[in-house]
């Protein structure tokens, strides 16, 4: 059915050589991503397909059910870690499907011991470095393999894993302070399993260099072109450009008021362009001076953004050069970054990706 809802491309190109790029900048073993949330409201099946086809083996997701979505849309059998481990009761679910939660406290752990039996278990281990959200300190892990050398060959951790809180800022002295706790942790947990793996880089950490790569990355944001750090532009490729469809265009004389609460008063006679799109589809109200679009050139929103739609102001484009019902105005792209219009937004480029609403219709291309 034909309607006006806006267009969400997805450039699996792209998506496949930001991960190349993010692959090739890390030193340890293995690169993975993190597909949670939809793949950052991208739509998780073209994504982690296109990864896969690319060499990706491990995938980091959020939830019990977003790991089995990943395992069904995967030809054989790949590492899916679930980053908020395992709900009471649900350990059993993780075995039966070979799913392994991030274990991230010591009552998850003795459940996830009490229930496994023993080789079938593998799991990952979070630990808390200084982000103080998910996962043991480095204290509790270490006074816990004192006391029980076996722990984690009983538990079946394969991988410690542990997050940046500061990364995005590479002088940030936390980013030390981390690194300096989670070398203790896998140090004394070699001490047990010479073999076990580590995870610290997230993208930004990627980009902090050699020492914080250990053996698994975990890159999300970059891989979706998400600028996370300055280092990254200029060496990633947009991956999602968002269109919105023209609904009408009308004239509006000067002192006449657009949209809610009459607080854009026409300081001249304008013509505008009304789109369909707003806040109810990621659309933020809070842009700051105004939503940026570009039709041959730029435009700017007039007035507060609606629900549903929004308002341009194209009195400055030359007829030739004016949009007609139905054609689309750039959100974000080329002429309008995505880093650029969450900056805008008072956000950032993740939180702007994942409320994409889902009234879209989303186009998956190669170059």
């Amino acid at each position: 059915m034909h309607q006006f809802s806006g267009t969400l491309k997805v450039n699996l190109s792209a998506l496949r050589r930001n991960w190349r790029f993010m692959r090739d900048s890390f030193t340890g073993q293995h690169c993975g991503a993190v597909v949670k949330a939809n793949a950052y409201g991208l739509g998780v099946a073209p994504v982690t397909q296109a990864l896969y086809r690319e060499g990706c083996r491990h995938f980091f997701v959020a939830t019990f059910d977003e790991a089995l979505e990943v395992k069904r849309l995967i030809p054989e059998k790949v590492d899916i870690f679930v980053l908020q481990g395992c709900y009471p009761g649900a350990e059993q679910n993780f075995i039966d499907e070979e799913i392994m939660p991030v274990i991230s406290s010591f009552a998850m752990l003795e459940r996830w011991i009490k229930v496994s039996a023993a080789g079938q278990r593998r799991c990952a281990l979070k630990i808390n470095t200084g982000m103080n959200r998910l996962g043991l300190t480095v204290p509790e892990f270490v006074a816990a393999l004192c006391a029980d050398s076996a722990l984690l060959s009983r538990a079946g951790v394969e991988l410690l894993v542990s997050h940046l809180a500061c990364a995005d800022e590479p002088a940030h002295p936390l980013n030390r302070v981390q690194l300096s706790r989670f070398r203790e942790a896998v140090a004394e947990a070699r001490l047990h399993e010479p073999s076990i793996r580590a995870s610290l880089a997230n993208s930004a950490g990627i980009l902090l260099g050699e020492d914080w790569h250990f053996n698994v990355a975990r890159p999300g944001i970059a891989l979706y072109g998400g600028c996370c750090v300055p280092q990254l532009r200029g060496h990633l490729s947009p991956v999602a450009s968002l269109q919105l469809p023209v609904m009408q265009i009308r004239d509006v004389r000067a002192g006449e008021s657009i949209g809610y609460g009459g607080d854009f008063i026409a300081p001249t006679d304008m013509r505008i362009a009304v789109v369909s799109g707003g806040y109810a589809d990621g659309i933020f109200r809070s842009f700051v001076g105004g939503l940026k679009g570009w039709f041959h050139q730029e435009l700017l929103s007039v007035g507060r953004i609606s629900m549903d739609s929004c308002a341009f102001d194209i009195t400055h484009l030359a007829p030739e050069l004016s949009p007609e019902l139905g054609d689309l105005v750039e959100i974000i792209g080329e002429h309008c970054p995505l880093d650029d219009q969450a900056s805008a937004a008072g956000t950032i480029s993740y939180e702007l990706l994942t409320r994409l609403g889902d009234r879209f219709q989303k186009v998956y291309f190669e170059e």
